[in-house]
């Protein structure tokens, strides 16, 4: 079942997505019944080396969204990403988790522009493909590693910000998001601050607004997780025609700009 919501996140899908670090401490969602957040946890169950007893209520609720991102295997989620001087850039990421190593996609949408970016890797090769210059790239890593993947790269952020001592995730109350009820968290360190909305209801991210380096706001659109994918699917082997040439990608944006 699809639930439509809004998110932030920081993956990079192309160059123009380069600029997307995540650098900022992030925390995990503990919620009560009724939607209401657990001002108090009985059990003693762990988060890396810290108890929940010991979280506050902003700490809780980023832990009820990793301990979500724990339990998926595949999924799909689609977003956008909104910079201080950029075009919002409309991104569809893919996941396999449940893969060894971890697999991944993404495909950025710039019809109006240059057509669609795709990238995929399925920890052995990263492969490149832009339908309108109907060119793709293909790279082999030295050595095997997963690939990207947002929801672990946020929890993950999450779990080491509640871990930090110089990291203060502050909780904010609740706040409507695009037609969702969200729990707002405010997580502070030395670069500045991020902004966070939860999903009362699913735990997930919905919204993520980051002012450190350069201010960003990340809105998801959908999520859902997914059963299976195509054998092939994280080699574009569904996308990538036969008459495709295979050259440099960046060269030939470049090359475009300049003759326009």
């Amino acid at each position: 079942m699809k639930k439509r919501y809004p998110l932030a996140c920081s993956l990079l899908v192309l160059s123009a997505l380069s600029a997307c670090s995540e650098t900022e401490s992030e925390e995990t969602a503990l919620t009560g019944g009724d939607n209401e957040v657990s001002e108090d946890d009985s059990d003693n169950e762990e988060l890396g080396d810290i108890e929940m007893e010991e979280l506050n209520q902003a700490e809780e609720i980023a832990t009820e969204f990793i301990r979500n991102v724990a339990e998926i295997e595949r999924y799909r989620i689609e977003f956008e990403i909104a910079g201080e001087e950029n075009e919002p850039l409309d991104t569809i990421e893919y996941a396999d988790l449940s893969a060894d190593p971890i697999h991944s996609r993404f495909e950025s949408n710039e019809e109006e522009t240059t057509g669609t970016m795709y990238q995929a890797s399925d920890g052995q090769h990263v492969i490149n493909y832009q339908d309108y210059y109907n060119v793709y790239n293909e790279e082999e890593l030295p050595i095997e590693e997963d690939a990207a993947a947002d929801l672990l790269n946020w929890a993950s952020t999450l779990e080491s910000n509640i871990a930090e001592e110089d990291t203060l995730l502050t909780y904010e109350g609740e706040e409507e998001v695009n037609d969702v009820l969200t729990y707002k968290v405010i997580v502070s360190f030395d670069e500045g601050e991020s902004e966070y909305w939860f999903d009362q209801e699913t735990n997930m991210i919905v919204k993520r607004k980051t002012s450190a380096q350069f201010e960003q706001t990340i809105t998801v659109w959908d999520f859902e997780e997914v059963d299976e994918f195509d054998e092939g699917f994280f080699q574009l082997e569904d996308v990538i025609p036969d008459d495709a040439e295979e050259g440099d990608i960046v060269e030939e944006m470049a090359e475009e700009q300049d003759n326009n």
